[in-house]
């Protein structure tokens, strides 16, 4: 379908591996205390209960880890991870999520 995405991460998301859609992940900023932070919503299929989502976040596109991120919801449908790093116009930050079956 040319969108970019393979099988897999149509499957695991749930999306139409046959229709051209858009990446179906939402980042977004949400405030904690008096510090504002960077932060990821990932549509998660509750029929692919053989996969599993990990999300990860850097600030150099090269050392990615999962440690330390909150886990703000995790449900059937839907993964919410929050960065521990506050966002900041010195330091550029970058999450992504990998799926392995």
């Amino acid at each position: 379908d040319h969108d970019g995405q393979s099988n897999l991460l149509e499957y695991a998301f749930g999306t139409a591996p046959q229709t051209n859609g858009s990446a179906p992940l939402v980042y977004d900023e949400v405030t904690s205390g008096p510090s504002h932070y960077m932060r990821i919503t990932v549509p998660k299929n509750p029929a692919a209960t053989d996969v599993t989502y990990v999300v990860e976040a850097c600030g150099d596109l090269l050392n990615w880890s999962s440690v330390g991120l909150v886990i703000e919801s995790d449900t059937s449908t839907q993964l919410r991870v929050r960065d521990n790093v506050p966002m900041s116009n010195s330091t550029p930050r970058f999450m992504r999520v990998r799926v392995n079956r």
